[in-house]
């Protein structure tokens, strides 16, 4: 078997694991819109949790096929498909998702500080389990290793060349599409400042996936995974320590 195949099979089993990880945030979501807009659905909420599967799904099999392709036409690289050591760049993988984990917090303070809003981010295993599996694989997989790579590989055969400036206008524009992705699921539960909510959601989300762009674009794919993971674990831990200590 082509070992470049056999990582496309070993992303497909990830995907497909992370999406069934996935369920119970999926579901609180799905509750929590259902709620929100008061409608009534004659499917069950389990049914319309499966529904809402199909999103990701398509989305995360449509960027590991154009990574599986492209990437390899780009100085961007996996560590699955290369066999690379990510013990090597697992310090700064872990550190980098940790740093941008007390940035997310420190943010979500401030902005609450604005708008009087006593609320931080939710903390549960929940939002845990589906921050490390949809946001920290899945979200990888579409926005780093399908878009971002897209991205490069289009900017590479404009420009005939393979400059840093390629890959620094690559990580921007996919972070920025990043970005923009997180706003209509906050504008639909937020009931706050929606000005000061847009800014903070840019903003945050533009610095992380900045880093993550970098770690993808100076070592692995996967080191941008472990970053993301690091960023959800590290947010967590910190909202449990302020619900244990206030």
């Amino acid at each position: 078997m082509n070992k470049n195949f056999k990582a496309y099979l070993i992303y497909i089993l990830i995907i497909l694991s992370c999406l069934l990880l996935s369920i119970p945030m999926l579901r609180h979501l799905v509750m929590e819109k259902l709620e929100i807009m008061k409608v009534h659905s004659h499917f069950s909420v389990y049914q319309l949790t499966l529904l809402s599967m199909i999103n990701p799904l398509i989305l995360s099999l449509v960027g590991l096929t154009l990574g599986h392709f492209l990437h390899q036409k780009t100085k961007l690289k996996s560590v699955i498909y290369q066999k690379g050591k990510l013990k090597k760049t697992l310090m700064i993988s872990v550190l980098s998702g940790v740093f941008i984990g007390f940035i997310l917090v420190i943010g979500e303070w401030i902005s609450n500080v604005f708008i009087q809003n006593k609320n931080l981010l939710e903390n549960s295993f929940i939002e845990l389990l589906g921050g490390v599996s949809y946001g920290g694989v899945l979200e990888e997989i579409i926005i780093r290793f399908g878009l971002m790579t897209l991205i490069s590989y289009s900017l590479i055969k404009i420009t005939k060349r393979e400059s840093k400036s390629v890959y620094i206008i690559s990580i921007l524009i996919s972070s920025l599409i990043f970005s923009l992705g997180h706003l209509p699921a906050m504008l639909l539960v937020s009931n706050s400042d929606i000005t000061i909510s847009i800014i903070k959601v840019m903003t945050l989300n533009m610095i992380a996936s900045t880093i993550y762009g970098f770690l993808y674009y100076k070592y692995y794919l996967e080191c941008a995974m472990v970053a993301h993971i690091m960023t959800h674990v590290t947010s967590q831990s910190i909202l449990f320590l302020i619900t244990l200590l206030f």
